[in-house]
């Protein structure tokens, strides 16, 4: 079984269109309940409002993203 790195290695190289379809069906995959996840979801969102910066509450969920171009805390904390 491949991981994600050599995953991306194989799809990297796919036009733009199918590039959006695989990240749809990906997401839509994604789009069920997980109960770690959300865990570390609401604790990120409890750190950020509780130490005052909930105007930054959008850039720290897009750092968290797993999307994000550093992979960002929120992957590193479900490895």
């Amino acid at each position: 079984m491949l991981n994600g790195q050599e995953l991306y290695q194989q799809v990297s190289h796919l036009p733009s269109l199918e590039k959006l379809r695989l990240a749809e069906l990906l997401l839509a995959d994604l789009d069920t309940p997980n109960l770690e996840i959300d865990a570390i979801w609401r604790e990120a969102a409890q750190e950020t409002v509780g130490a005052g910066h909930a105007r930054d509450i959008w850039a720290a969920i897009a750092a968290l993203s797993p999307f994000h171009r550093g992979h960002g805390p929120l992957l590193q904390r479900l490895t």
